[in-house]
């Protein structure tokens, strides 16, 4: 029952980060309906969907990033000393499967704004599958972290095939070099971090507090760097929070 419940917990905060994106998908929608309102209405929503993966991306690696930092802070104070390593680990570890909730969480509407609804059951049945099956897999040889590892697998594993789905059957490209540059810096941080945590030369406060700024601040840059979601987000502020 303790691990159910670590695993419970570790759980809640990636759904938490999943849950937001979702909300704002009125708005993504709406926005670049706009920006495109001379065009087709499935070409809207063509290049809107990969500016809202990358956008979605940014929101969902940025969070993961500073929760992955903070956490081993930040946990032990929510859920005690004696769990709050173990529910560190599995937290972190459903975190880096973050890298592909953003393909996760838009695709179903798109799919259904591209008339083939048919491909959300397929991609659930196949989520649900093999989510299942590496979870009994690992957790004979892993444990509760095992079950985490699968999550994590499963989410990253299915955004490649849901790419693929959108690009290969529904000819929609999608411009993935911004995404990877999101990864990469994800990845390099996370490095970074544990080079300074290992090295010993400052508590883990002072190398959260130097890896967390540089991190989001190279995010931004990557976010600024980028047209089309600037005009997004510019026409998105205007129209749904200043006017």
């Amino acid at each position: 029952l303790a691990d159910i419940g670590i695993l419970t917990s570790a759980v809640i905060v990636v759904r938490i980060i999943r849950y937001i994106p979702q909300i704002l998908t009125p708005i993504y929608v709406t926005t670049y309906s706009r920006i495109h309102a001379n065009s087709s209405e499935l070409l809207q929503y063509s290049k809107a969907f990969s500016v809202d993966v990358f956008l979605v991306s940014m929101f969902c690696i940025g969070s993961a990033l500073l929760i992955y930092i903070w956490a081993p802070i930040i946990v032990p104070v929510l859920w005690g000393e004696n769990f709050g390593r173990l529910t560190v680990i599995i937290m972190r570890i459903e975190l880096i499967g973050v890298i592909g909730l953003a393909y996760s969480v838009q695709t179903p509407n798109f799919l259904i704004v591209m008339g083939q609804p048919k491909y959300n059951l397929r991609l659930a049945v196949a989520h649900i599958a093999l989510q299942s099956i590496l979870s009994v897999i690992l957790l004979l040889f892993m444990g509760i972290i095992g079950v985490a590892v699968a999550t994590s697998l499963t989410m990253i594993i299915m955004a490649g095939v849901r790419h693929r789905i959108i690009e290969d059957q529904l000819g929609v490209k999608i411009h993935i070099r911004p995404i990877i540059q999101l990864v990469t810096i994800f990845g390099l941080s996370v490095a970074v971090y544990y080079v300074m945590a290992w090295s010993k030369m400052l508590s883990l406060l002072g190398v959260a507090l130097i890896v967390s700024p540089i991190s989001i601040g190279l995010l931004l840059f990557v976010l600024v760097s980028n047209r089309s979601a600037l005009r997004f987000l510019k026409i998105a502020v205007n129209e749904n929070i200043l006017g």
